[in-house]
Order: structure tokens, then C-alpha cells, then sequence
């Protein structure tokens, strides 16, 4: 790619057409004209127009197509996601579908690094174009029998056509998620230059934030670093969009649909959310770690990436990093060729490497790198604790919240001790179901296997992906360090559900005396007690990960939480429980509760305390086992051993 053609793309976001170093055009379905590029002179007298009426708006889109032909296309170079739709607020068929294609033949599936259809994806795209219809609905479009052959015919063209980290084939753009990214593209737009280079982020849809998605925080970890610590980034020149949702980690591919963006190994990239009202003053900043345990989902979601926290004058940042198989592995092999005698925690010290990130970038941003919370919910929360007595994590969070996070003893999924030797045990396990054990050099041959087989082959060996104490990241068990006044005493706040998954309940009840004794910081706990008022009429009493609704304010998300599994609903169907336009929520109910939660959580987040004025919520000690009851009526009460009658552990004495 030319340079002079590339920072080109970077200066000029709205275009008429395909800039001036695109040699030619595309043609789609019975579209006659050329693509006539643009001089900058051009682009820039287009980029100064006055706004449209939505029906020129409309006009000038279908202009747009009508330019575009296939018949004399040779490639795309340095096409912006969004430059054939300037100015545009509505999509017709033909317009939605065009960024569909466009999208979607991105020759390496970046598409916050600009466009690039290969010489060879736009000859095959070519000997299609009489048989594509674009001007259908595009769910039509999408299932069509030409838009399916085209894909086979792409796929198998091999490298030339898609080079991404994603061994899969490449799939259709899904129309929602083209039409959003024009849209980011199209907003006002926010530059920020951070340490490894300069972004472009975007205006979210109501106005109140900036987004910045997508921003890489360490190299992609293929190849020879499959299984090593995070490297730091090459950073890139000119400038990177941040309005494409990067991919989410690998693992279980049917996982997918529950996040945003793509699946692969290449997923080390963060979001940000900035108050568009910040002030002059450094803002405060939460680092929010996703759920599902140490093996599935991410932190590309729209609830956790929305703009209620941020509302309450706070930045947050959400991470991906390296799950289960690819983030916990251990094995004697890697234990052997580490320059710290361990293995086996790669997830975790990606999230090292995040805060590292944001020590480094977020005052850029208007945060407060002193001023930092991590917090996350289930496994997010495990992430959290496990942090907390890092010696690697030192100094780089100052608040932490746990969100029933706290493993119990008894908990043989995610045990309080997991030596080294037990996680490479399990890396040895793995190895035989992928029949390499015995190889000669039997970390090349797992580095070789694509990452589907190898999710595929953890699956069938029942691997378990757990941080373990490897003398580097975790130097002793997760209760040790708080005994020994090794741990990183910040403020804490933790707590669960009523009626959340035993194993939480009993941990929740098992740290909290010994953590506040040894806490010298303020240690805060709470119970959330309130199911949506839908829910309760079938009998259900609580709900693990429910306060995530009310505290990111995204009342979607109940749907995909409760498909997930993790209710305790006794009829998993859903159309007798919830869909998203039904979920089951008393809008008043959950306003007010929602707003109380944001609010407790801000506070803590501002100050290290989450007291409000219209809500105390006193340190939890040993002596007067204080908690806050979150419900409609909130209530500071003593005895979380009674708040949870059915479940019996006797809690401990520090």
C-alpha cells in the first residue's frame, strides 16, 4: 500500500466516492457507471458540504452505486469502511448491502486499518455480479443462493483473498453491524494519540460519550507466542480507526453470538468509554474483566461497553484477552522454556499487560492513572481476587471489586490452591487428546494445530482453565497473601446474589472476615437481592450475574444471561420466561434499582467509598459482619451467614 495513499485515507473520513488512489471501481448487479476517483481537491470541497434533507441523502447513496461497477475492477486499495455512504443517516437495500460486500472482503479482517480487496477477491467478486441482487432486504440478500456461492468461490480462493488469523471461513458481514460502523464512522469523531499511535474513536448513539474500539494492548499472540507472556505492541503509523469491534478470544465457536466482532487468537485489544462532559479534571477509571470463568465470552458487548457508568463521570475499559486452553495452559515443555520457570497463566498476565496499557494511555484519554478500579463479575470477579495478590499487578489499580468472584474451598473448579505441577498436568491431558504427546518437540506440534481442533480437543478432555501458582504472576494461594500482608490492600468491595451458585455464597462468606482483618483499606459488602418483577411470577428467586443488568443499565442483556444457563429457572424455555422484547422487567422497578446500583458503583469508583447521599453503606468487619441489602428498598443489615440461610459453611475466624 502507497503511503502517500494510506495517510490520505487517515486525513479524509467522508467521501463521495472511493479516494483518488483506487484505480477503479466495483460492479454490483446491474449497476452501469464507473467509479470516477476523487482528487483531494474534491474530496476536501465533499467533506465541507453543507448537511442533506434525508431524501438528497438517499439520492446521493444510490449516486454512490450507481458509479460502481465490477466489469473493470483489478483491486481496492485503502477503501474506508463507510466513503461511498457521506453524510448519510439512512440506509436504503442497495446501500446496506454494498457495505455488506465491502466489508466483508477486507483482505485481513482489520477493519479499523482501512479496506483492502485483493486483485484476486475482486476477479472472483467480478464473475459474480450479473447473478447479485443488491437491491433485496438484506437478510434475503444474505441467504441467497449467488451471495452463498460467492462465499465458497472466496474461501477456497486461499490467502489471496482472506488473510486474517481466523482459520474458518470467512462469513457474510451481518447487515446490523455494517450499518453501525458507517454510522461510527460517520459521527463526530474523537483523535486521541496514545503511546504505540494515534486513534480515531467515535460518538456513541446517544450523543453522551466517545468510543474507542478495538485498541490493541499487546501483539497478536500466534505463531511461536502461542503459550508466551504478552509482547509488548509495534505500535502502527497514521492514524487507526476505533469504531470496528476487534475479534473476541478464541474459544467455543458457538459462543460467538453472545459479543460483538469476530473470533480468533488475535484478540489482545481493549475498549474505551470517554464522557463527552468530562472537564478539566482527571476522571476516574474502571477496568471492567468479563465473565465466564477463566474459558469463555468477552468484553465485546454493547451492555458493558454502554454509556450508563461513563454517565456518572467515570472511564471504563473493557478487556479481552487469552481464555482457557490459550490463556491457562501449563505444561512441562513451556515451564522448561520460560525465563521464569512458569507456565500456564497467559490470561491473566494479559490483563497485566491491559493495566500496563492503561497506566501508560488513559490520561490521553482524561482518566486518572491513580485512580484506577478493576471489577468484574463470576469469573471476571475470580479474575479480580486473583489479581489482588499479583506481585505483578503492583501499583497498577488502586480500588477492586468483585462481583461473585469468590470461590469457595470446597470449589474444585477454580480451587483457593492449584499448584503449577496440577495446571500441567492438565496441559499433558490436553497434548493426548490432540495425539501429540509423543511428539519430538510437542510444543511445535501444539503450536501447529489450528485453534478450533484444539478448543474442540479441550472440550473432550475436560480441560480446566484456572490460574495456577507459578512462582511468578501467583506466588502462594489466594488467602496466603492477605495473611502475610502481601496482598494489595485497596479498597474492596464484594458481594453476591441471594440464591446465587453455592460455591460464590459460601466463598463470599468464607473471605469477607479474614479479608477485612488483614484489609487495612475498607472493605465493603453487599447482597443483591432483586429479580425483575416478570421473573419472580415463575418462581424464580434469584439469579446469578443479575446485578450486571442493573448496574450497566442493559436490560438486553437478561435474555443472553439467562440463555447462557445461569439461572436457576426450573423451565429453561425461553418462551415461557423472557425474549428481548418481553424480558420480564417492571421499567419502574428496574430504574430505580438500576440508578441506586450505578451510583453505589461510581462512588466506590470516585473515592474508594460507596456511600451515597441517599444510601449509607458502612466498612464490613469481622465484629459487626455489616452488609448493604440492594434491593428496591435498600438496607444496611448484620449476619451474612443469615443472608443466606441454604447455604451452611461456618465462617471463620481470622
Amino acid at each position: 500500500m502507497a503511503p502517500s495513499c494510506k495517510s490520505r485515507l487517515f486525513r479524509q473520513i467522508r467521501r463521495a466516492s472511493l479516494i483518488s488512489c483506487v484505480a477503479t471501481g466495483l460492479s454490483l448487479g446491474g449497476l452501469s457507471t464507473t467509479v470516477h476517483a476523487l482528487s483531494d481537491q474534491a474530496s476536501d470541497r465533499a467533506h465541507e458540504r453543507s448537511a442533506w434533507n434525508p431524501g438528497e441523502r438517499l439520492q446521493k447513496i444510490r449516486d454512490a452505486l450507481d458509479r460502481i461497477r465490477l466489469e473493470r475492477l483489478d483491486s481496492i486499495r485503502n477503501l474506508s469502511a463507510w466513503n461511498h455512504f457521506p453524510d448519510a443517516e439512512a440506509f436504503d437495500d442497495k446501500a446496506t448491502n454494498l457495505a455488506v460486500l465491502i466489508q466483508t472482503l477486507d483482505h485481513d479482517g482489520d477493519l479499523n486499518n482501512g479496506i483492502d480487496v485483493s486483485r484476486a477477491a475482486a476477479k472472483i467478486v467480478a464473475g459474480y455480479a450479473d447473478r447479485l441482487t443488491m437491491d433485496q432486504p438484506p437478510e434475503e440478500f444474505a441467504r441467497s443462493t449467488a451471495v452463498a456461492e460467492l462465499m465458497a468461490a472466496l474461501n477456497a480462493a486461499g490467502e489471496e483473498v482472506f488473510n486474517d488469523t481466523d482459520p474458518r471461513p470467512r462469513r457474510l458481514r451481518n447487515a446490523e453491524e455494517a450499518v453501525e460502523l458507517v454510522a461510527r464512522a460517520q459521527s463526530d469523531r474523537k483523535v486521541v494519540r496514545t503511546s504505540l499511535g494515534v486513534l480515531r474513536g467515535f460518538t456513541t448513539t446517544d450523543d453522551q460519550a466517545w468510543g474507542f474500539y478495538g485498541i490493541p494492548y499487546a501483539k497478536p499472540p500466534l505463531g511461536e507466542l502461542r503459550w508466551k507472556p504478552p509482547v509488548a505492541h509495534d505500535g502502527w503509523r497514521g492514524v487507526r480507526e476505533a469504531i470496528a469491534w476487534a475479534d473476541q478470544s478464541a474459544q467455543d465457536p458457538a459462543n460467538e453470538a453472545f459479543g460483538e466482532g469476530g473470533m480468533s487468537e488475535d484478540s489482545l485489544y481493549l475498549n474505551v468509554t470517554v464522557p463527552k462532559d468530562a472537564g478539566d479534571e482527571p476522571l476516574p477509571v474502571m477496568v471492567w474483566f468479563h465473565g465466564g470463568g477463566f474459558a469463555i465470552l468477552t468484553g465485546n458487548t454493547k451492555g458493558f461497553n454502554n454509556t450508563s457508568l461513563p454517565g456518572r463521570g467515570t472511564i471504563v475499559v473493557t478487556v479481552n484477552h487469552r481464555l482457557g486452553p490459550f490463556g491457562y495452559l501449563a505444561h512441562p515443555a513451556l515451564t522448561d522454556e520460560s525465563d521464569n520457570n512458569a507456565s500456564g497463566n497467559y490470561g491473566q498476565l494479559d490483563l497485566v499487560a491491559a493495566l500496563q496499557w492503561v497506566q501508560e494511555n488513559i490520561s490521553r484519554f482524561g482518566g486518572d492513572p491513580d485512580n484506577v478500579t478493576i471489577f468484574g463479575e463470576s469469573g471476571g470477579g475470580g479474575k479480580t481476587l486473583s489479581l489482588l495478590h499479583s506481585p505483578l499487578a503492583e501499583g497498577l489499580f488502586h480500588k477492586a471489586i468483585v462481583q461473585s468472584g469468590m470461590a469457595a474451598p470446597s470449589d474444585q473448579t477454580i480451587p483457593v490452591e492449584n499448584p503449577l505441577e496440577a495446571q500441567e498436568a492438565e496441559g499433558i491431558k490436553l497434548a493426548e487428546a490432540l495425539g501429540v504427546a509423543d511428539e519430538p518437540d510437542v510444543l511445535a506440534a501444539m503450536r501447529q494445530v489450528p485453534w478450533p481442533e484444539i478448543v474442540a480437543a479441550a472440550n473432550e478432555a475436560r480441560f480446566a482453565a484456572r490460574p495456577n501458582i507459578d512462582g511468578w504472576y501467583q506466588t502462594m494461594g489466594i488467602r496466603d497473601p492477605f495473611e502475610a500482608g502481601e496482598h494489595h490492600d485497596v479498597p474492596i468491595m464484594a458481594g453476591a446474589n441471594t440464591g446465587d451458585l453455592p460455591p460464590l455464597v459460601e466463598g463470599l462468606k468464607w473471605y469477607m472476615p479474614w479479608m477485612a482483618e488483614y484489609n487495612e483499606s475498607g472493605v465493603y459488602a453487599y447482597v443483591f437481592d432483586h429479580v425483575p418483577a416478570g421473573w419472580r411470577n415463575f418462581g424464580t428467586s434469584a439469579y446469578h450475574g443479575v446485578e450486571l443488568v442493573y448496574m450497566f443499565d442493559y436490560p438486553g442483556s437478561f435474555v443472553a444471561h439467562y440463555l447462557l444457563g445461569l439461572t436457576g429457572h426450573p423451565d429453561p424455555t425461553p418462551e415461557k420466561f423472557a425474549t428481548t422484547d418481553n424480558p420480564g422487567i417492571d421499567p419502574a422497578e428496574y430504574d430505580h434499582v438500576s440508578q441506586l446500583s450505578l451510583d453505589l458503583w461510581a462512588s466506590f469508583a470516585r473515592n474508594g467509598d460507596p456511600s451515597i447521599d441517599r444510601q449509607d453503606w458502612p466498612a464490613y468487619t469481622a465484629e459487626n459482619d455489616t452488609y448493604l441489602r440492594i434491593d428496591l428498598t435498600p438496607a444496611v443489615e448484620t449476619g451474612l451467614d443469615e443472608a443466606f440461610p441454604e447455604i451452611s459453611f461456618p465462617i471463620p475466624t481470622p
